[in-house]
């Protein structure tokens, strides 16, 4: 929009904000003359410098900052992102670092700009490839084109939200103004020079307690404008401290191999059997435990119809994935391993199979009291989970099952309130519970029991449903990480395709050449 059609839409508010402001700016002005009025002019402004004077010991204290100040500032602006992994969240430790110590910058001086950016990159560079040589220069060139992207944009929404005019201020205003500065600057900084000593001398010769009050003042002013300069630059470079930081951890943990768009279709690939890409992927639950242990009915139980086999006898040795969609859309993938047991191959097997989930359900028997195979699995799935630094262990929820069957048998009414037990089964069933957290060292509020006997109603799995929800956030976030590093490597089919595409472009070369 161009000046004059800015004029046009505003001026109502602009007459508007003036009638409101003028009378309030009017009245520095008013309060002048009537000092001057009342020869009271000279004792106020004498008054003011003496006043601040006596403030100017204070300015370096102020100045000053203390080591705990300047953490608390820095932490102030860290940007709260909660899908990082323990890598970043070291990286970003270091750089806090980096900006609490940091000088500020001239912003005159490109040498310190750049060395300060350097620190910044080489320390976050430093926490991921910590044996490598050139750890800076650990990323490829698609990343570095889409980190330029990602600035571009980063840059372009700063710039509209805080450079006033940015949608109509042209780039041949600045050439205009540069050129005007060339051309005039060097007479109007003569003229501004010679003007500001005319009037110092003039002030002495007409009023010399007038002219001592005045200095004063400017010199108040000169320090105060220095010490909130000081502060505005510090401010300024730990932003930039922390923002090219935050970048950095994006580029070096492989946040940025995949553009937004092939994210969103490496996402719709997640989607087994889906019918077209979609906003989501659905999240892929895998469902572990020992044989017997109810796997089978709590996947019923969640998909709300029969799809697994629900028999006392052993279950099968294949893989089943079963698709559980909510209004047409597939929302969760739920993987159906075999159960865990003596076979290390089998086990083995469910750990591949958990590095590719984002949420597990660990099944276990409340009526089993032989619970070793169960802790040794869920253990050597954590060491395998802890070795992966680029992404985050899925969450691990754990369903116990068959509280049915707790003494006395015989007895079944829910609801149970487990958190104040009263009666033998209610009490039978939070022993149970905190048993079985303790054993596989998880928290009580991950361990949901339910009851799923055939027949009989369903128990508890809002509970299992809700504490899914709970844990969605955190599977998402598994989710990405597992999507971007599985398609960091290298594809064949992708090289085949790149091949092609220079093979043509090599063609059009030679044949326009």
């Amino acid at each position: 929009m161009t000046e004059r059609g800015l004029v046009k839409r505003y001026w109502p508010e602009a007459i508007l904000a003036a009638a409101l402001a003028l009378p309030w700016i009017s009245l520095i002005g008013l309060g002048l003359v009537w000092l001057w009025q009342q020869n009271a002019l000279l004792p106020w402004t004498i008054g003011a410098a003496v006043l601040g004077l006596a403030a100017i010991p204070l300015l370096p204290a102020r100045g000053r900052e203390t080591a705990a100040a300047a953490k608390a500032a820095v932490a102030a602006m860290v940007p709260d992102v909660p899908d990082w992994d323990r890598n970043a969240k070291t990286a970003m430790v270091a750089v806090q670092t980096i900006a609490e110590t940091a000088t500020p910058l001239t912003f005159d001086d490109l040498d310190q700009a750049l060395n300060l950016g350097q620190r910044t990159i080489e320390a976050v560079a430093a926490v991921y490839h910590p044996d490598r040589p050139h750890a800076w220069a650990h990323f490829t060139l698609p990343e570095a084109l889409l980190l330029t992207e990602h600035l571009a944009a980063t840059l372009r929404r700063e710039t509209l939200r805080s450079f006033p005019g940015a949608r109509v201020f042209r780039l041949d205003h600045v050439l205009r103004i540069r050129e005007g500065h060339h051309r005039y600057g060097s007479a109007v900084r003569w003229v501004t020079r010679v003007g500001w000593r005319v009037t110092r001398i003039g002030r002495v010769v007409l009023s010399p307690a007038s002219a001592l009050a005045a200095e004063a003042k400017a010199l108040v002013l000169d320090r105060t404008s220095t010490l909130l300069s000081e502060r505005a630059r510090r401010h300024a470079t730990r932003l930039l401290v922390i923002e090219l930081g935050r970048t950095a951890i994006e580029l070096y943990s492989g946040r940025l191999v995949l553009s937004a768009t092939e994210l969103s279709d490496a996402a719709a690939a997640e989607a087994v059997g889906a019918t077209g890409a979609s906003d989501d992927a659905p999240l892929r639950v895998m469902l572990a435990g020992a044989i017997n242990a109810g796997k089978s009915s709590t996947l019923n139980a969640l998909a709300g119809e029969i799809r697994g086999e629900v028999s006392p006898l052993p279950g099968r040795n294949d893989v089943v994935e079963h698709i559980v969609r909510q209004d047409g859309k597939p929302v969760l993938v739920l993987v159906d391993p075999p159960g865990i047991g003596p076979d290390a191959a089998r086990n083995a097997r469910l750990e591949t199979l958990a590095h590719r989930a984002d949420m597990v359900l660990w099944v276990i028997s409340a009526t089993q009291p032989a619970r070793q195979s169960d802790v040794a699995a869920l253990r050597a799935l954590r060491s395998s989970f802890a070795a992966e630094l680029d992404r985050r262990p899925p969450p691990i929820l754990v369903v116990l099952t068959h509280i049915d069957q707790l003494r006395p048998a015989a007895e079944w009414n829910p609801p149970y309130n487990v958190v104040t037990p009263r009666g033998r089964k209610e009490t039978m069933i939070a022993e149970a519970l905190r048993e079985v957290a303790r054993e596989l060292d998880m928290p009580e509020d991950a361990v949901v029991p339910v009851a799923l006997a055939p027949g009989r109603d369903t128990y508890n799995i809002d509970m299992l449903w809700g504490s899914i929800a709970q844990r969605l956030a955190e599977s998402r976030s598994r989710q990405l990480e597992r999507i971007r590093a599985g398609r960091s490597g290298l594809s064949l089919r992708e090289v085949a395709g790149q091949l092609s595409g220079s093979v043509r472009l090599i063609t059009r070369l030679v044949t326009k050449g």
